[in-house]
């Protein structure tokens, strides 16, 4: 008579012995690859697995990148068109321009001068820049700032005023209100109605000019006047605002100062008013456009 636990352990052995006789029993079909090649086949099938995926991956990256890029490119090409966009007005030799800001502010252009302002006026901010001579009258609001190729600036809130540069002169006149005038390498001075900066170098030079107590310089209504100044820049003027070439023949004008006046209303008028008190004589070219100016000496 057997116990349990050798029935358990007859019942083990003849189970593992019909297990043997079934291995033994399998026909594997014969097969001429070696180990290695058949170790590829199996890296091979992992491989072809797990590929997709990983390219899948990569695929979602680059679509995600290239989006992300372009819309990069668009919101800095908005942002550059905002910003750097912008509005030209120029006043041609022999005319000048009244311009309307886009927000009420006037500028009038003396000739031979421009104007450029944000197209975007409103968004960007009220920062101009000119070259030449223009007269303001700003509508109060946010701080308006205008500036030349040198960095020379006038800032004000709501004022009139008049800002002229050409090369190394820059001159600003406030007519009401104050402004602000900076230049660099010099402090920043402020002016009050009926006061006059001027660059002097690096530095301001603030004077008080009788001739900018009115509302508005001369030159808006025609008048040109001039207090002690070489008389090529008075020559010059002429030249800009009759649209003509002046020349000095016999003498030097940059030798000669020029106190007085002329006006707009006809060449021949305004050269008497500078040739008679400077005791010179001049001659007009047939079509107007060349004016030859000698000593009377």
């Amino acid at each position: 008579m057997t116990t349990p636990k050798e029935h358990t352990k007859q019942v083990s052995e003849t189970g593992h012995e019909e297990l043997m006789d079934a291995i033994k029993a399998l026909q594997v079909p014969p097969s001429t690859r070696s180990k290695e090649d058949a170790w590829n086949m199996i890296m091979q099938s992992i491989a072809t697995t797990v590929q997709p995926k990983e390219t899948t991956r990569i695929n979602s990256l680059r679509v995600w990148l290239t989006t992300a890029a372009a819309a990069a490119i668009v919101v800095v090409s908005c942002f550059s068109y905002l910003w750097f966009s912008r509005v030209s007005v120029s006043s041609p030799r022999g005319v000048a321009t009244d311009v309307i800001l886009p927000d009420g502010s006037t500028a009038k252009l003396n000739a031979d001068s421009w104007l450029k302002y944000p197209k975007f006026y409103s968004l960007v901010g009220r920062k101009l820049k000119i070259e030449g001579e223009v007269f303001f009258t700003v509508t109060p609001g946010r701080s308006f700032v205008v500036s030349d190729d040198f960095k020379r600036q006038v800032e004000v809130v709501g004022t009139k005023f008049n800002m002229a540069t050409r090369g190394s002169t820059f001159k600003v006149a406030c007519f009401s209100g104050s402004v602000m005038v900076s230049n660099p390498g010099s402090e920043r001075v402020q002016l009050g109605k009926g006061e006059v900066a001027e660059a002097a170098g690096k530095t301001l030079k603030v004077s008080k000019d009788e001739l900018h107590i009115a509302d508005s310089p001369g030159w808006t209504n025609g008048e040109f006047k001039f207090v002690g100044v070489p008389l090529s820049e008075v020559l010059t003027e002429l030249e800009r605002q009759f649209n003509i070439k002046v020349a000095a023949m016999d003498f030097n004008p940059n030798g000669r100062t020029f106190t007085g006046y002329f006006t707009k209303s006809s060449l021949e008028q305004a050269l008497e008013l500078v040739a008679q008190p400077m005791s010179l004589r001049y001659e007009v070219s047939p079509d107007s456009t060349v004016v030859k100016i000698y000593s009377n000496k």
